[in-house]
């Protein structure tokens, strides 16, 4: 009985739009899986929800499946989305990109090293998952992660 009051009086849960970063690709699909396709079963239903969370390159490349059976309409989406966004090789590359171009970090910026220790973390979770372990390698450690820091730090 409290489970079913807790789960009325508790606060929505939005989602956020997926626009068609890899990087966030995961995130979005966890949420999406625990917010609405256990909520709701109609594949309809799901498919425009889906719609309603995406936007530019993922929502067009869904747009079609409106037209699909009904019955699979859904599951032709996420299929989609997986397919695109999902890939092992896509998210270590952006992943690795974002890295490289990750600006220097000054010496007495607690803010930007905040950020960038933010941005490690999701890699670390990445790497859990199978991908990243190029985040091991020594090269990509001295090139990429050092080099963010100032001298002083990069001495140390």
């Amino acid at each position: 009985m409290f489970k079913l009051v807790d789960l009325h009086t508790a606060p929505a849960i939005d989602i956020d739009v997926f626009s068609g970063d890899p990087l966030e690709y995961d995130f979005f699909r966890a949420t999406f899986h625990d917010v609405v396709e256990r909520k709701i079963a109609d594949p309809v239903g799901r498919l425009m929800r889906l719609y309603k969370y995406t936007a530019g390159d993922a929502k067009e490349l869904i747009k079609h499946c409106i037209r699909e059976e009904k019955s699979t309409c859904f599951d032709e989406a996420i299929s989609l989305l997986d397919r695109e966004y999902s890939d092992k090789q896509l998210s270590t590359t952006f992943h690795l990109n974002k890295l490289y171009q990750w600006p220097q970090v000054p010496l007495n910026d607690a803010c930007a090293y905040k950020k960038l220790h933010r941005f490690l973390l999701g890699g670390h979770t990445y790497k859990r998952d199978g991908k990243l372990v190029e985040l091991d390698s020594e090269s990509v450690i001295r090139s990429c992660i050092l080099a963010k820091m100032d001298r002083s730090v990069q001495n140390k």
